[in-house]
Formats: C-alpha cells, sequence, structure tokens
C-alpha cells in the first residue's frame, strides 16, 4: 500500500495558515497538498475528485467544518476528512465524530508536533481506509462466487449460526434466506439426524477445525418432495477473529 505520496485537501479560510499547512506537509511529509480558503471553493475542487484526504479547519465564514464534513458524507463521500483547528472545545470534537470524521487535531502553538501528528493522523486515516476498501471489493466477489456457485452453500459464525445461504441452497432445502439464519439451517436436517448433525456443526467451529466430510445427512429435498440423502463436503472458508 504505497502512501508516499497523498494528495491532500487542505481547508482554512486564513491564506497565511493554509500556506502554511501547505508547506509542513509537503516539505517535511511528503505529501501534494492543494489549498482552499473557503468549505465552498474546496467543494468545487473536489469535484474533479483523485484526493487521498481532506484537512479542514473548523470555524470559516459561510460553511463552517462541521457543515462540510456533514455536506461530504450526505453525498456519499467518504474521503477521510480531518478537522485541524484551534478550536479545541469537547462539543466540537464530538460534532466531528458523529458527523463522520476520521480524527480530531488540535493546533497548538507548538507548529512542528502539530504537523507531525497532522501527518500521522491522516496517513492513518489513509491506510484505514483503502483497507476498508479492499474489505469491501473482496467481500463483493466472495458473495458474487458463493450466489454463482451452482453449488450449495451457507456461511457461518463462530457460533454455528447461518448468517448467509446462496441460491442453490435455498433451491435445494426450500427454505427462505431469514428461515436459514441462526440455528434455522437445521430445518433441512432430517429429524433424526439433527442432534448429531448439529453437535458436530456446533462442536467445529468454536475449535477451528473442518466438520467431518462425506457424512450422509437426510435432508429435506423440495417443499413438497419426499426427503433425499446428501453427502456435504464441510470445508472452513474463513474464520474471523484471533
Amino acid at each position: 500500500m504505497n502512501i508516499s505520496e497523498l494528495r491532500i485537501l487542505s481547508v482554512d479560510d486564513e491564506p497565511g495558515l493554509v500556506e502554511l499547512s501547505k508547506d509542513y506537509l509537503e516539505a517535511f511529509h511528503g505529501m501534494q497538498v492543494r489549498t482552499a480558503t473557503s468549505a465552498r471553493e474546496a467543494l468545487q475542487v473536489l469535484a474533479d475528485g483523485g484526493f487521498d484526504a481532506i484537512v479542514s479547519d473548523y470555524q470559516m465564514p459561510g460553511m463552517d467544518g462541521i457543515q462540510f464534513l456533514t455536506t461530504l458524507r450526505s453525498a456519499g463521500d467518504r474521503t477521510p476528512f480531518i478537522l485541524f483547528t484551534g478550536k479545541g472545545r469537547e462539543e466540537v470534537v464530538i460534532q466531528a465524530i458523529d458527523g463522520g470524521a476520521d480524527a480530531y487535531v488540535q493546533k497548538g502553538t507548538d507548529i512542528r508536533t502539530a504537523y507531525a501528528e497532522l501527518a500521522f493522523k491522516v496517513r492513518s486515516a489513509v491506510i484505514r481506509f483503502r483497507a476498508e476498501r479492499a474489505m469491501e471489493d473482496s467481500e463483493a466477489r466472495y458473495r458474487t462466487m458463493i450466489d454463482s456457485s451452482p453449488m450449495g452453500l451457507f456461511l457461518m459464525d463462530m457460533n454455528g449460526g447461518c448468517t448467509y445461504s446462496n441460491p442453490r441452497w435455498l433451491e435445494m432445502t426450500g427454505l427462505g434466506q431469514e428461515e436459514t439464519r441462526g440455528r434455522g439451517w437445521m430445518e433441512a436436517v432430517h429429524p433424526e439426524d439433527r442432534a448429531r448433525v448439529g453437535g458436530c456443526g456446533w462442536n467445529a467451529c468454536p475449535a477451528r477445525c473442518p466438520w467431518p466430510s462425506s457424512t450422509a445427512w437426510p435432508a429435506a429435498g423440495t417443499p413438497d418432495g419426499p426427503p433425499c440423502i446428501w453427502r456435504p463436503s464441510w470445508r472452513r472458508a474463513r474464520w474471523w477473529g484471533s
């Protein structure tokens, strides 16, 4: 993940301060900085896209930093947003975090320390944002693969509860998506085998080990059809947590 040349939009209504931010972030932290002296100007600049993060002052005429943030988030813009201001009131911090800000940095009197903290929080926010986007993309591809599979598949959490069933599994069992959630998937198992099959599943999940494979499993067939025998192959697809 390359974060050596981040493109930053710095917004502050005081031209001297916004230029100071540009100089420090470029000279000492290797970032490319474009400036704007109002939130409305910043919105116009953002229309061109291409920024990795936004650094904004709080107290600005016309539209303050919180209103600027709210406007962005309401439009679906998730660009990392760091509020960089001399206003250290607790209510401002709470509003910023509640509004979707990724970090808050107080300017303070020690300029070098303040900009070092700002650069650190910018990089941290960008890394976190990129990781979240990568995870979302991965999950989307994973879900597409599951949904298009000709095999009946369902996902389970660490407690052995079903969290999602693919269309083929629903077709095979005659159950609805909500019916399979939690322990609902057990409805697809023949009543005489539920204790055995359920016991295997519940014991396997917390232990992080594969379930027994090729186990004869009497289960419900189509909604109106007779029970059928399945030989499922249980495999651990992904474990969450440490």
